[in-house]
């Protein structure tokens, strides 16, 4: 189960089931859904027990880790598209209060920079990568281009996204300049696995892109009905 994912059930589960961000001290975290609602959780790993960290009655979806393990910044679900409207919001794990973020309504899926400085986002209708700025307290737009599954270099100095415009190309944005540089065309792998948030892109521990393929076959098969 990635950051995109949903479990059925808010029960406990084994430590070696556990997938997904983890901080210095050992916490993952997804949404859930407990009682039909995406809710932000975490599992200890000794104690393989669901924690419910937000109470109220908005969808959670996404949630990532502030590089010091702090803090989870999370948005809503993206679905349908262009109808992502609760915004972006920060819950401090030292004292359980939630804040949003001023200007993100209608964003969704937001990532932390590797220093902490930088919240990235996507626009409801995955048209355009904006960036919101910690020292200044505003957002920026980096890119205008369809976006999808953001995911910042070690280094943080770029972001890698894939998207579908023109040839489908897996790009990357510089932070300091916002240019944009195709790095690699996602039409050279052949036929891609596709899921409810579109063809899953990544990064590798040296930043070398990451992409799932369908190598399974289709065919297609007559049959003879003889009906009685």
């Amino acid at each position: 189960m990635g950051a995109n994912g949903y479990n059925s059930a808010s029960r406990p589960c084994e430590p070696s089931n556990l997938i997904g961000p983890l901080t210095e001290n050992g916490l993952p975290s997804w949404p859930l859904r407990p009682e039909s609602r995406s809710r932000s959780m975490s599992y200890r790993l000794k104690a393989a027990l669901p924690n419910k960290l937000t109470t109220d009655e908005r969808d959670h979806a996404d949630p990532d880790w502030s590089p010091d393990g702090t803090s989870l910044v999370f948005g809503g679900e993206p679905l349908p598209v262009g109808k992502a409207t609760s915004g972006i919001s920060v819950l401090d794990l030292r004292t359980n209060n939630t804040s949003t973020v001023s200007g993100s309504e209608g964003l969704f899926s937001p990532h932390w920079s590797p220093d902490g400085r930088y919240v990235a986002a996507i626009s409801s209708d995955g048209q355009k990568l904006l960036g919101f700025d910690f020292t200044t307290r505003e957002w920026a737009d980096w890119a205008t281009i369809f976006v999808g599954y953001v995911n910042w270099s070690r280094d943080g100095r770029y972001i890698y996204f894939d998207s579908s415009a023109g040839s489908e190309p897996f790009n990357r944005l510089r932070i300091s300049n916002r240019k944009l540089q195709r790095i690699a065309n996602l039409k050279d792998l052949g036929r891609q696995a596709v899921g409810v948030f579109g063809t899953w892109t990544g990064l590798a521990p040296d930043d070398s892109p990451l992409a799932l393929r369908d190598i399974g076959s289709q065919e297609i098969y007559a049959l003879d009905l003889e009906a009685p």
